[in-house]
């Protein structure tokens, strides 16, 4: 969040910074709840939040109407590709297909390696390489 700092109302906190010889410039990918809460705090300590990219400055009222509004689309944004993945999926499991990685061990695979695990007492890294699967798969077979 925003640390306590004594800073001039002249002062720009500006969230580019140099990487790899690159100007980078972080997302603003932050829900509206906590980016409004930092814009928020700023203006509690006698700053405003200016983006330099969008041209928006929360210092005057029109700058913060549209400072709202765009947070507010970015929100519903995030709402409607939510809903839209979670449709795909019921779609997808409706017809049949169901997500994730497939299993690394069959049925009678997870039985064998079950058995020399428990009752032949085989180590789980001798299991693994005799199945060709990681030591963790072995334990939650």
């Amino acid at each position: 969040m925003i640390r306590s700092c004594p800073l001039p109302e002249s002062t720009l906190a500006s969230p580019w910074r140099r990487r790899d010889s690159h100007e980078v410039r972080p997302p603003l990918a932050v829900p509206p709840g906590p980016l409004l809460a930092i814009v928020e705090a700023i203006r509690a300590k006698g700053a405003g939040f200016r983006s330099l990219a969008e041209d928006i400055d929360t210092t005057t009222s029109a700058g913060r109407l549209i400072f709202h509004v765009f947070a507010s689309i970015a929100q519903f944004e995030r709402e409607r590709i939510a809903e839209r993945t979670r449709e795909g999926l019921v779609a997808a499991r409706k017809a049949g297909r169901i997500g994730g990685r497939p299993p690394a061990l069959s049925k009678q695979q997870r039985d064998e390696v079950r058995r020399l695990r428990d009752e032949e007492g085989r180590r789980t890294a001798e299991i693994a390489r005799l199945f060709n699967v990681s030591p963790n798969t072995v334990r939650r077979a």
